[in-house]
């Protein structure tokens, strides 16, 4: 009995581990597979956006989180063509950049539980702000990027657990 048990729960991880993804989309799947996922909402893109090792090959526009517009782009590892990320990108950011933060990280506490890491310094000084949770075999990571005066962007991105990296932990 143990040995069955023991054939079966590797099984039954990489599942769970497989099954992760965004929305309907499943990290892993290919560019047309996430079509096909997300077919009613999701469009792609005439031109691709390329990245360090991805490329941004389709996208959800005119979503709406915490009152504010944005959009859902979907990355694809160079190599491979896989689906590995999903960032969620705010495009009208402003001086109210540090409340959509903690709008969002209420939010996504309510969704995901308490966060595994946070990072220690205070939403009012310069510098990245971090905050991820670990849900299903994905990682979603909160981020602010504040130099006053210069630049503000707020991201949510969502990949595999095990592609994130493990410096957060």
């Amino acid at each position: 009995m143990k040995l069955k048990c023991l054939l079966i729960l590797p099984l039954f991880v990489a599942t769970e581990i497989f099954a992760s993804g965004y929305g309907k989309a499943i990290w892993g799947m290919s560019e047309q597979e996430v079509l096909i996922a997300e077919k009613s909402r999701i469009i792609k893109l005439e031109t691709p956006n390329s990245y360090s090792n991805s490329v941004e090959l389709l996208r959800i526009e005119n979503l709406n989180i915490s009152r504010k517009s944005c959009y859902a782009v979907f990355l694809f590892d160079d190599d491979t063509k896989k689906l590995i990320q999903v960032s969620i990108k705010f495009p009208n950011e402003s001086d109210n950049s540090s409340n959509l933060f903690s709008s969002l990280e209420e939010l996504l506490s309510q969704k995901y539980g308490n966060p595994f890491y946070k990072s220690k310094e205070r939403i009012t000084e310069s510098g990245t702000h971090t905050v991820s949770w670990l849900s299903e075999g994905t990682k979603v990571t909160l981020t602010l990027l504040f130099i006053p005066q210069l630049v503000t962007k707020v991201r949510v991105t969502y990949q595999l657990a095990e592609d994130a990296g493990t410096s957060d932990l």
